[in-house]
């Protein structure tokens, strides 16, 4: 799926996303090098569909950084769907591995075939997946990250992850990518933690959305939330691209991709 808004819809749950170059590309005469995927399927093992999106954003130090976030939002999304129930069974450290080897596998192939090493593909993953139930798994390498909604109300599930040095962060083209990645999921010693939607975003994003220092989470969320409500898919995905490209590209310069999961009534 490329930069243009997309909804798709469940009988419970609604997808939108979308991806606008950042002014200072575009200024540059550059592409955009965020992208984004969303898969859902009925999922036997459950008896219900999954859905789930990931989003990506190239390593502006990689040759092919672009194409490996596309490629890979497409990978993990489609793995986490796949592997839905397998991965909430997993301990932490199996699913990183599993979700590494399922990304980094069709990325050698590449390289192998363009004659370019694997780090030409660097790119960050912020991905979640849930079931109609209210189940969900959520992985995060890099920079960017995830507003769960919880009965509680919001609440940042996975936040960027930063270098030692100012804008290095992690991707899942690295060789300790594994030990990087963050896995949240609904499986609790007191039963499943059940949520009702996610933001995901890429690091074009996250400081209007997130408050690193007080962990406070932007009203707008709350916003997008009930766009859902009583509006066309057309209407979310245009509203949701029209604010990526009027209001936060403008605060940032970078590149910007949002996605939302929201879990709605029968």
């Amino acid at each position: 799926m490329g930069n243009a808004g997309l909804i798709l819809q469940t009988p419970s749950w609604r997808a939108a996303a979308a991806s606008v170059i950042g002014t200072q590309h575009e200024h540059a005469g550059g592409r955009c090098e965020d992208a984004w995927h969303v898969t859902r399927r009925f999922v036997p093992r459950v008896q219900q569909e999954v859905v789930a999106a990931c989003v990506c954003d190239g390593a502006g130090s990689a040759s092919q950084g672009w194409l490996g976030a596309s490629l890979v939002s497409k990978l993990v999304s489609s793995w986490l769907v796949e592997n839905f129930v397998t991965i909430l069974e997993l301990s932490k450290e199996d699913s990183s591995r599993e979700i590494v080897a399922a990304a980094k596998r069709p990325l050698r192939r590449l390289a192998r075939k363009s004659r370019l090493i694997l780090r030409e593909f660097a790119c960050t993953v912020v991905a979640a997946a849930a079931a109609q139930d209210g189940r969900w798994v959520a992985v995060h390498v890099g920079d960017g990250g995830i507003v769960a909604n919880f009965q509680e109300g919001l609440e940042a599930i996975c936040l960027p992850k930063k270098g030692e040095f100012a804008n290095e962060t992690f991707f899942i083209t690295d060789n300790d990518a594994a030990t990087k990645i963050d896995i949240q999921a609904s499986s609790t010693a007191d039963g499943p933690r059940l949520a009702s939607g996610f933001v995901l975003f890429t690091d074009g994003v996250e400081s209007s959305l997130v408050n690193r220092r007080t962990m406070a989470i932007a009203p707008a969320l709350a916003t997008i939330f009930g766009w859902f409500v009583g509006t066309s898919n057309e209407e979310v995905s245009n509203a949701i691209e029209e604010n990526l490209r009027g209001v936060f590209r403008e605060k940032t310069g970078d590149d910007c991709t949002l996605a939302v999961l929201a879990r709605m009534p029968r």
